[in-house]
């Protein structure tokens, strides 16, 4: 019984977005999680939108797709970080922010700076996106 309150106690603060994938957990400090598909309310326009960012090694750019409101694709088009090291993480980071249509991902260690401008790279294209709608 004391299990179960705690649980509802500490349910009770968290937000929740859903998206393509299905509900997405919120952090209160950002508003980088989009879209609420159970309610029809798209936030993004549909496009390609492009932005760079400074990593370790130097700039890293980035090209991000939405189609139908989501983000269907992101893809680093160029950087000048170390090869071998950064591809890894880069598409593990892509997938997870296409799964769950945000930047709010874990950077990857190895790749910390790189990682942070892919993920810089990507809010900024979700900021155009949502400014043209």
């Amino acid at each position: 019984m004391a299990l179960m309150s705690m649980f509802l106690m500490t349910s009770c603060n968290s937000r929740q977005t859903y998206s393509e994938g299905g509900p997405i957990a919120e952090d209160e400090d950002t508003v980088l999680v989009i879209g609420d598909q159970a309610q029809g309310r798209y936030l993004l326009k549909d496009g390609d939108y492009q932005a760079t960012k400074e990593g370790l090694q130097g700039p890293v750019t980035v090209e991000m797709q939405v189609k139908d409101g989501y983000i269907s694709k992101i893809e680093v088009v160029s950087h000048e970080e170390n090869p071998g090291v950064v591809e890894a993480a880069f598409d593990k980071m892509i997938e997870e922010m296409v799964d769950k249509q945000s930047a709010q991902v874990d950077v990857i260690a190895g790749a910390t700076e790189a990682s942070q401008a892919l993920k810089e790279a990507v809010r900024d294209c979700i900021r155009q996106a949502e400014s043209s709608s």
